[in-house]
């Protein structure tokens, strides 16, 4: 079982593993910040180390942007936070929305 905390640590050694520092890590998210006109996507030296030390949760724009630089799927991802998506739920909801449309 994936504990939430092991989600940072695992980025942490997804960054290690492409040889990348706090600092191409901002650098990068900001050209794609630049590119997508939207600086949500940038992942700031602080905010990655919270991440990584601090069991902090990245923003969608973060994960998004860390899953690009370091080729991860999010799915992936999302399931080191602990969240796992399953079809079951998405049933739930077709038939509450059957049941009050």
């Amino acid at each position: 079982m994936v504990r939430t905390f092991d989600g940072g640590h695992r980025l942490k050694l997804a960054r290690l593993n492409r040889a990348l520092t706090y600092r191409d890590i901002e650098r990068i998210s900001r050209i794609l910040s630049e590119r997508y006109s939207d600086d949500r996507f940038t992942v700031r030296i602080s905010a990655l180390a919270d991440i990584e030390k601090r069991c902090v949760v990245p923003t969608i724009f973060g994960l998004y942007t860390l899953c690009l630089i370091y080729e991860l799927d999010i799915p992936t991802v999302i399931e080191w936070y602990g969240f796992w998506p399953k079809d079951r739920d998405r049933k739930v909801v077709e038939q509450y929305i059957r049941w009050v449309g």
